[in-house]
């Protein structure tokens, strides 16, 4: 069995796809990051490209949210001490 050469995550909730390949010395590297639906994945261990727009066919994503906000609390009270 030849080894994993290549590996591909795809964000189930915005247009986001990662590509993480193996270099000929065995290191690890980072692929490009594509976020565009008008763009495509190349997976060079295959040496095709997959359009953002076909691995997204049919799917609405969700509105994108606001930042989180922080909410200001009172600090714990101390316990009288007894």
């Amino acid at each position: 069995m030849r080894p994993l050469a290549e590996y591909v995550l795809v964000d189930q909730e915005r247009a986001r796809v990662e590509t993480f390949y193996r270099q000929t010395d065995g290191v690890w590297a980072i692929g490009p990051t594509f976020t565009q639906l008008d763009q495509a994945a190349a997976l060079r261990s295959l040496s095709i490209e997959l359009p953002l727009s076909e691995i997204y066919a049919g799917i609405q994503f969700p509105p994108l949210s606001a930042p989180a906000t922080t909410v200001a609390t009172d600090p714990p009270q101390n316990e009288p001490a007894r």
